[in-house]
């Protein structure tokens, strides 16, 4: 009978019964667990890890031999997750701290925190890398990253410069209490390999502060907190790095419960994000959801390049991500030593300058400029940044900078180019170099326009008509010829006009003649080359060590060689 009236109900309001039918299906479209290969029937599958890449993924699962917790690993491959397999280098005495791993951005180093009797006390940060014969052994990073005091959930953010973690008063397998989020810095000089850590700001160490997960825009952290404004207990939230100030922290309304909600998981693709729900059989699944656009960082290009030189050998260089747009130091990494890679973060809305160079000078820098300031979903790149050695015979392009062809001056962007430039060439003082200035467009024309400020003389041969000379025909011959005795020669422009005339005069039809024709252009490759040279010598190059050459139309043979940035291209050669 209760039905029954449950249904005349629902009968007499139709509005409530399309609302009920709708709900659902909203539901399922937002948040949606993963298949059967990675939700193992009838056992629990959480707290999901995604590389920043989006190629693999991490997660805990009782799905085991033994029925305890194992980690296993799989791998997204044509539009779906692979069947996934257990990861035995980290059994489940090692991950005493359940869900405190992070999978670096290419998927092949894993950094967890566990306590084990070789760390320096309590819970430590660890990492273990995949090799070409498997995952090693778990290496510690000792200090300053780890301390006598408990370290958890390491994250890593996806150019491998910054660690985000959690130092608490105390840390067991399943929770932390008393912990602030902390950073540490790739120490880029000698001695260790991480700075000192920083704690995060008071406004968002606010509570218990824990679990902390870089995106791959490197700007964006999600984070643990059971600060004031939650939904209940531990929850989700965000904030983003805005120059060099976090925003205030933002609730993950969309991915929080009543319930704690400690972690989550994003790759470069940001509009779903993975982490753990009860299914309808009660057991914990892995689960996408989809995000909201309000909480989405925003599309960035990821270049995961190589940098090698002329002899297609790895190198370890100083690469640098210059933002152009807002006049910033984006970024910096160090090319990997072993194999020359490097992962570089370039965010939409911004020009950028990118440069490569060998600190040791033993080859040339070299520098790129992308504009994204418009993307269509993020995306990944794979360059391949050669260098050329400096030696004898070589050339190489003066990407950074920027010659204002209006004002034939250099502008201010190109300081560090200049600045790179002049150090070289000061670590090569036994060499000379030749820099080569050329534009992209030549334009001439006899008559002047407000873009040809240029003008040269060309001499050109013509045909005159005759004068006759008759006098039955030229009554005014030795008139003529009277003025012309008495007021020219005295210039050796009248002296030729007087010998045109009087070629003229003993010609049957037409004579030859040379004048003089003024042709105007837009070549200002000598003012630019001359200001260029201007540059480099208040920097103090020698002025014997460097030559200005080729000015003009860059030869056909070079043209696929040369970077042309507003329509001007400086290429260097080495003697």
């Amino acid at each position: 009978m209760r039905k029954l009236a449950a249904l005349k109900f629902l009968l007499m309001n139709k509005r409530l019964l399309i609302f009920l039918l709708i709900l659902p299906s909203v539901t399922r479209a937002q948040e949606e667990f993963l298949p059967g290969n990675i939700n193992h029937t009838s056992k629990n599958n959480v707290i999901p890890a995604i590389s920043g890449d989006g190629k693999s993924m991490i997660y805990l699962t009782d799905y085991s031999n033994t029925g305890d917790w194992a980690l296993e690993r799989t791998e997204y491959i044509s539009g779906r997750w692979e069947n996934s397999t257990e990861l035995t280098a980290l059994n489940p005495m090692q991950l005493n701290n359940r869900g405190g791993y992070f999978l670096d951005n290419s998927g092949e180093a894993i950094w967890f925190s566990s306590r084990k009797a070789d760390g320096l006390g309590g819970y430590d940060i660890w990492v273990t890398k995949k090799g070409a014969s498997g995952w090693g052994r778990a290496n510690n990073p000792g200090k300053p990253l780890n301390s006598t005091l408990d370290e958890g959930d390491p994250s890593i953010s996806p150019d491998g410069q910054s660690l985000y973690f959690m130092r608490c008063a105390r840390i067991n397998s399943t929770e932390a209490k008393e912990c602030k989020i902390f950073v540490s810095e790739k120490n880029k000089g000698r001695g260790l390999p991480w700075k000192e850590p920083v704690a995060l700001p008071d406004y968002i160490n606010d509570g218990n502060t824990l679990s902390p997960k870089i995106l791959s825009d490197n700007k964006t952290l999600i984070f643990s907190s059971d600060r004031p404004g939650g939904k209940g207990g531990l929850d989700l939230w965000m904030i983003t790095l805005e120059g060099d100030r976090w925003s205030s922290p933002m609730n993950l309304e969309y991915a929080n419960t009543p319930e704690d909600d400690r972690y989550i998981s994003m790759s470069l693709r940001t509009d779903y994000a993975y982490l753990t729900r009860v299914s309808s059989s009660g057991f914990n699944g892995v689960a996408q959801i989809q995000v909201p656009e309000q909480y989405r960082p925003k599309d960035v290009v990821m270049l995961m390049g190589k940098v090698v030189n002329d002899l297609g050998n790895p190198e370890s260089v100083d690469i640098r991500v210059n933002n152009q747009t807002n006049s910033v130091l984006e970024g910096r990494v160090i090319s990997d030593e072993e194999n020359g890679d490097f992962v570089a973060i370039l965010t939409e809305g911004s020009s950028y300058e990118i440069t490569f160079e060998d600190r040791s000078g033993k080859l040339a820098f070299q520098t790129q400029h992308i504009n994204i300031e418009e993307l269509r979903g993020s995306r990944r790149e794979y360059p391949k940044v050669e260098l050329t050695s400096v030696k004898s015979g070589n050339q190489f392009n003066l990407g950074g900078v920027v010659i204002d062809t209006i004002t034939s001056t250099i502008t201010s962007s190109s300081t560090y180019e200049l600045v790179r430039l002049s150090r070289l060439l000061k670590q090569h003082p036994e060499l000379k170099f030749n820099i080569g200035v050329y534009q992209q467009r030549y334009q001439e024309d006899s008559v002047q326009h407000a873009w040809l400020t240029e003008l040269r003389y060309d001499s050109v041969l013509v045909r005159l008509p005759a004068i006759p000379i008759d006098s039955m025909l030229n009554t005014e011959k030795d008139s003529l010829l009277s003025v012309m005795n008495d007021t020219l020669g005295a210039t050796l422009a009248d002296t030729l006009i007087a010998e045109q005339y009087q070629a003229r005069m003993s010609g049957i039809d037409s004579v030859e003649s040379w004048q003089k024709k003024v042709i105007y252009h837009n070549n200002r490759t000598p003012l630019y080359a001359q200001t260029l040279l201007q540059q480099l010598l208040t920097k103090g190059v020698s002025k014997e060590q460097i030559q200005i050459i080729g000015l003009g139309l860059i030869p056909e043979r070079k043209v696929k060689q040369v970077v042309f940035i507003n329509g001007v291209a400086l290429i260097v050669s080495i003697e």
